[in-house]
């Protein structure tokens, strides 16, 4: 945020990062693994030395075969490290962190990509990762993006999701400008993203 380094900047809001005990990685694009590890003289070391890292299995299996791409160029910086090490776990695409929180798959814009789906006390939210990159794809689930790995799949997924959570849950889009969470509402255009401020 505003150019400052994002360890300093969680540890200044109270989660210095010895305290976090857990690393969620929706998929393994560059994007979404930056902050996994820290240079640390010439070599890469997770930068939360007590948290297990979850990767689902089928996405580290996928990338881990295939030759290097541009959305995977950091890989050997930021996943690699973390196995190395032994903080990782992989796990099934539907795994439970906790009674409250667990994965959901969401395969298409990779093989293993997951959101998170979070319920308590009678509510849910679903955190899409990259399964949508901007609200329109809930209103129009065929538009693919470049980086998908199974376009179609992909759309299928947003197709699903969208049956299984129009009107019941918050969604928070990982790519989406401010104010990123809100509805699934259907209108007489049919589904609206309805941010929530």
């Amino acid at each position: 945020a505003g150019g400052r380094p994002f360890l300093d900047d969680l540890a200044a809001a109270g989660f210095p990062p010895a305290s976090i005990d857990v690393v969620l990685c929706t998929h393994l694009h560059f994007d979404h693994v930056g902050w996994n590890t820290r240079k640390q003289g010439d070599r890469f070391v997770p930068s939360f030395p007590n948290a297990r890292y979850l990767f689902a299995r089928a996405e580290w299996e996928h990338w881990s075969r295939e030759p290097a791409s541009v959305y995977t160029v950091t890989l050997d910086e930021a996943v690699r490290p973390v196995m190395e090490a032994g903080q990782a776990d992989l796990v099934d695409t539907s795994f439970a962190i906790s009674p409250e929180i667990r994965l959901e798959p969401s395969p298409g814009h990779t093989p293993g990509h997951v959101c998170v789906r979070i319920e308590s006390r009678g509510q849910r939210a679903l955190v899409t990762g990259d399964a949508t990159h901007h609200p329109v794809q809930w209103a129009e689930p065929d538009w693919r993006m470049v980086a998908d790995t199974d376009s179609a799949l992909a759309a299928s997924t947003r197709r699903r999701l969208l049956a299984e959570h129009e009107g019941r849950t918050l969604v928070i889009g990982t790519h989406y400008a401010p104010p990123c969470a809100g509805r699934l509402e259907r209108g007489r255009a049919g589904v609206e993203f309805r941010a929530q401020a």
